[in-house]
């Protein structure tokens, strides 16, 4: 196809407004407002809700029709709501948040860890999910209608290097709980306060760059009035995909070339085939080479150019399950024997049975290693003993005892001596 040349001018379009906080900002409720004025006052709204019943809190602010997603929060639902907003005729979507679509039940980051989790490689688990977000992003920029959505916001931190050199984690303010560079797609991004005023982040149209103001029906009069002010775009040409047909032999009758069919959803077309032998896609993560054996022996899936994807896949599978099973297992290394296990009563540390010999002490139980058998023989050294009954007893038991009768005693001891010292002896 040759590339085309025209002169630049702006033409009407569709808006794509984000709206991004903390939980209490106001994102729900400033959406609605500002879907009302981009609507027009006899403008169709659809408010679609992931955050519990919240969506219709305020019913009262203006009149929408009201749909909701339930977990788990899967891109497909997201895509099923803008086709239906779009088929049904709405002005305006409002996808209230997308945030679930990434972080939430069921959404991507999720669904890459039970990837992941299943014994893949986490890398590779996000060439499965990857494709889901961007269908989810192509379905929002290519709507013909204006769509609103809410994110919530996180803090963002970045290691940056101090005057030493060394990293330390610091604030940069707050981002969205959305893939990042999801901003990007959007005509207006605002961020939105515990105020509830916004601020533009990001403002294609210029209305918005410099100005900090509360969301009402006026702004989104405001835009939707800026969007219309271009020149009406032309109708898109309608897409078809290219099939290789099956040959037809010519006759009088008949064309040498077959016409062109649109293969359903769950079939392989020609190029796709040629473009999996060239490593550039590969179905649901499996080995190039086993595929291009199946291609290579399942004539049968092949009809008028088109490949059955069902019966291919399923073929598909079967191969790599009998391959795996037929894989030699490795041996299974022999047991270790098992050896007591000898530690530290005081630091827990393992001990040899070396060591374990080495430490032990006459008159000191338990089992301890070098350094916590010193600290216990020392310990022990400096405790006074009882000259008469062995007792442990304090240093200041001890100075005192030694001061009244030479030796150390433990209290009883002591009373024992002093009242002997002065009660006399009884005569018979």
């Amino acid at each position: 196809m040759a590339l085309q040349i025209r002169k630049a001018e702006r033409r009407q379009a569709k808006a794509r407004v984000a709206f991004i906080g903390t939980s209490g900002t106001g994102k729900t409720y400033s959406s609605i407002l500002f879907a009302r004025g981009l609507a027009g006052p006899e403008g169709r709204i659809l408010m679609v809700d992931t955050e519990h019943h919240s969506g219709e809190l305020y019913s009262n602010l203006t009149d929408y029709d009201y749909a909701e997603i339930e977990p788990p929060y899967e891109t497909e639902k997201y895509i099923e709501a803008i086709q239906v907003a779009e088929e049904n005729g709405y002005d305006v979507l409002i996808l209230d948040s997308i945030s679930h679509a990434w972080a939430g039940q069921g959404g991507i980051l999720e669904q890459q860890d039970t990837i992941a989790g299943r014994g893949g490689n986490r890398f590779a688990a996000w060439g499965e999910v990857t494709p889901k977000q961007l269908r989810f992003i192509d379905a929002m920029i290519n709507a013909d209608i204006h769509i609103i959505v809410t994110m919530r916001a996180k803090t963002a931190y970045a290691l940056i290097p101090d005057a030493s050199g060394k990293t330390k984690p610091e604030k940069l303010g707050l981002a969205p709980v959305q893939r990042e560079g999801i901003d990007y797609e959007f005509t207006l991004v605002l961020d939105i306060d515990r105020s509830h005023t916004a601020q533009a982040s990001k403002d294609r149209t210029g209305l918005f760059d410099t100005r900090i103001f509360c969301p009402t029906e006026a702004e989104g009069a405001e835009l939707r009035e800026w969007l219309n002010s271009g020149t009406a775009a032309p109708a898109p040409a309608p897409q078809t995909r290219h099939i290789i047909s099956a040959p037809v032999k010519p006759t009088a009758q008949t064309p040498a070339k077959a016409p062109e069919r649109t293969p359903p959803k769950n079939k392989y077309t020609q190029p796709e085939v040629e473009r999996i032998k060239q490593n550039t896609y590969i179905p649901n993560g499996w080995s190039t080479a086993v595929f291009d054996k199946t291609i290579e022996e399942g004539g049968a899936y092949f009809e008028d150019g088109i490949w059955d994807r069902d019966r291919v896949d399923g073929d598909f599978k079967m191969r790599m399950a009998a391959r795996k099973a037929a894989a030699p297992k490795p041996a299974a290394a022999p047991a270790a024997p098992e050896t007591p296990q000898i530690t530290c009563d005081k630091c827990h540390k393992q001990l040899s049975a070396e060591e374990y010999k080495a430490t032990l002490a006459p008159g000191i139980e338990g089992i301890f290693c070098k350094e916590c058998l010193e600290a216990e023989t020392a310990e022990k050294a400096r405790i006074p003993k009882c000259t008469d009954c062995g007792k442990n007893c304090t240093p200041e038991e001890a100075e005192r005892s030694t001061k009244r009768h030479g030796v150390p005693l433990c209290p009883d001891c002591h009373l024992k001596r002093s009242t002997a010292a002065v009660t006399p002896e009884r005569k018979e």
